[in-house]
């Protein structure tokens, strides 16, 4: 309900669960619901796993964006 007026997004690549165990983020899930929802803001990434966040973040941007985003460089592939 409160995604159309949503203006930024903080997201967790990994998040702990009941235990305090830490487990991947359902990120499709998640990125999912704001694209059904409209949302055009930015997403802010934290990231605390073992990759080097220098090789990690750029894979994991493309990943997470490339359903949903309107990337040229994508589409002209």
């Amino acid at each position: 309900m409160c995604i159309p007026y949503a203006v930024n997004v903080h997201f967790k690549e990994k998040i702990a669960d009941e235990n305090g165990v830490k487990q991947k983020a359902d990120m499709d899930r998640l990125i999912g619901m704001f694209a059904k929802g409209g949302y055009r803001g930015y997403l802010s990434l934290e990231y605390e796993s073992e990759e080097l966040p220098e090789t990690a973040v750029p894979r994991l941007t493309r990943e997470l964006s490339r359903p949903y985003g309107s990337n040229r460089a994508d589409k002209a592939r």
